[in-house]
């Protein structure tokens, strides 16, 4: 893989878990992008995890925006 296919090697990462950061915005009750800017704005608030994959949520995001 090239240098910039840093979001393939997450992909593929043993760690990455496909769809839970939506399940944890379906069981809060919001959609992912309302409950990404949640997290966002009270980090505190939530674990280390749900914060990293709020991250990764904006940043893809910001991908399917530009397309």
């Amino acid at each position: 893989m090239a240098k910039g296919d840093w979001i393939q090697k997450m992909l593929k990462s043993k760690d990455f878990h496909h769809g839970a950061f939506r399940r944890e915005a379906e069981r809060a009750g919001m959609s992912t992008r309302a409950f990404m800017n949640k997290v966002l704005k009270n980090p505190q608030d939530y674990s280390r995890r749900t914060h990293d994959r709020a991250v990764l949520a904006r940043t893809l995001m910001r991908f399917n925006k530009k397309k």
